[in-house]
Order: C-alpha cells, then structure tokens, then sequence
C-alpha cells in the first residue's frame, strides 16, 4: 500500500506487514486493552538512500522514522498461510532467546491465525509493549541489551518467513475482536487492513536533503514497555509443516526523527494523538502460546527517566 511516495505495507512474499502508530501502555496498567491505531509509520527503501544511510546496512532492507512518546504495533494480512518470527536486537520476542534463522517450538507465529502482534510475550497472556528507546552498543535499555549485552549488535527488527512445504494450506480465519472503527470485520483481515490516514505528515525537505553522510547516527532499538492482554495462538499446521530455511527475511532499521530529517531531507510533523479507544479480542476460548517469563524481568522503557527523550513503539 502507499500513500503518495511513501511506502505503508512491507511485503515478504505473500506476506504483508504493516507497522502502526499507537500510545504507550503505562507500566502500572492492569490488563490493558490492545491499543488504537493512529496511523501507520511509513516505510522508506535503504537503497533510495543509500548515500545518505550508514554504511552498515543492506541496500535492501527498510528504516523507519519515530518519534518521542510513540509506541508501535505489526498487524499481518498474508494471501497464504506463513509462519514468521519477530524479534528485535537479536532476541525472539516470543521466548526470549537468541533470534535463530529457523523455527522453534512455541517460538513463531501463523499468519493466520494471528492478526497482530503488539509486544514481547509474558507467560501470563500478557505482552509487554514494543516501545523504543535508543541502541547503546550493549548498555542501553532495549530488549536485546539488557538480555545479551554487547553481543546484540543492534536495536532493529528482524522478521523471517517461512512458507509450507505443500503447495496448498488450508486457511485459518482471524478470531473474533471489538474493534475501534478503524479496522474491518474479522472476516475482513484475509483480504487485507484497510487503514485511512498515515501517521505522518512532512514539510517541505530540508536544503542538504541527507546527501552524504556527513553526521553519526545514534541507532533506536526495541524496550519493554507495559502489559497488553494479547495472545500468540499456536501453530493450527504443526511445525512439520513449514520449510526449514526461511523464504524472505528482513531487517527493519528504526531512526529517530531528527536522523531521518538528514537522511532523507524530510521533517516530520509531530505524531497524532489518541481518537479512539483500543480494542478487546473475544478469544478467551482459544489457546496461548506458553511466553516466557524473561521479559518479566526487564526494566521498563517507559518509566525511566533517563530514556524519556528516546522513546518509540509498543
């Protein structure tokens, strides 16, 4: 999908991914509800940038801007049944370990079933929210810092898809949600989320319009914000099922806006607010993959002080 020149949707094979702008989920929230969309982060290609972009990263993969207070979440529309993981800062954001180029038990998601993804998965039906904070080399406050230290080598999302081995799968329809108006009936999600506005605007671009890398970016990464009841169904296939290499993977790279002004020489207006409440799933009869209780652990993005000029998605 794009809006004007900008990209909304990533697509890995029959796969899209589309990454939404929402507010933080405070810390001391007791079963918070899925938060609303307020438009979507608007996805730009490495290789239309690539002078401007460091040298560390692949011409094919994306970057996103964000700014302060933001929070995020991924909603996934597929043309075919995919098995996919997430994780961020080289952890796998469902248990907790070392991101792996392959499935693992109760470790990745199937698209369908599952609509979206809003967090790092707690044992107890609770994510915690994807909010960001800045890389710091292994000393900051994201996911993969705090976990592994200086061996995550950077803040960004890396996502993997796996098709099946047989041609064809039986589809696995979304369950049942009260939704905030902004998206379709459940029986809708197959043939795709239809959202109505971007979450940015953009000014007219700057002079120097990020021309040569004449400045040393500071890389976001991915913290721990607070609980959202959200569960992450089991695989309807079985792990069997799907490919033992991934199909498509890519990494997604997160600025903050100030960078992403000097990359691409575009200002961002400041992000919307809340309109809309969030939204309930009417899943209570279906099963949860079991989590982990590593994210329990972590210091919370949102309520530290010292990473409150840095924040992202969740």
């Amino acid at each position: 999908m794009r809006t004007g020149n900008v990209l909304t949707e990533l697509t890995l094979g029959p796969l899209k991914i589309t990454f939404h702008q929402t507010e933080r989920v405070p810390d001391d929230a007791v079963n918070a509800t899925l938060p609303p969309h307020l438009g979507y982060f608007p996805i730009y290609s490495v290789k239309d940038y690539q002078s401007a972009c460091p040298k560390s990263w692949n011409p094919d993969d994306i970057f996103l801007p964000v700014q302060k207070t933001e929070a995020m979440w991924m909603s996934f529309r597929a043309i075919a049944p995919v098995a996919l993981t997430v994780g961020a800062g080289g952890i796998n954001a469902v248990t907790g370990e070392k991101l792996a180029a392959k499935l693992e038990k109760n470790g990745y998601m199937v698209a369908p079933p599952q609509p979206w993804r809003d967090g790092w998965k707690n044992e107890d039906g609770t994510v915690r929210q994807f909010v960001c904070a800045e890389y710091k080399g292994g000393e900051g406050l994201t996911v993969g810092e705090q976990l592994i230290g200086k061996e995550s080598k950077t803040g960004g999302i890396g996502i993997a898809v796996f098709k099946p081995l047989k041609r064809h799968l039986p589809k696995v329809h979304a369950p049942t949600h009260i939704y905030d108006g902004y998206l379709p009936q459940p029986d809708k999600w197959d043939s795709g989320v239809k959202l109505f506005h971007t979450a940015y605007s953009v000014s007219q671009p700057y002079p120097t319009c990020g021309a040569i890398r004449a400045f040393e970016l500071g890389e976001m990464g991915v913290g721990a914000g607070g609980k959202i009841t959200q569960k992450i169904y089991p695989d309807p296939y079985g792990l069997e099922v799907w490919k033992l290499k991934p199909s498509y993977v890519s990494k997604v790279y997160l600025v903050s806006a100030e960078d992403f002004a000097q990359i691409t020489g575009v200002k961002l207006a400041p992000p919307a607010t809340k309109q809309h409440p969030g939204f309930k799933m009417l899943d209570g009869h279906l099963a949860d993959v079991k989590g982990t209780n590593k994210f329990e652990k972590l210091k919370s993005v949102t309520s530290n002080t010292e990473a409150d000029e840095a924040f992202f998605p969740g």
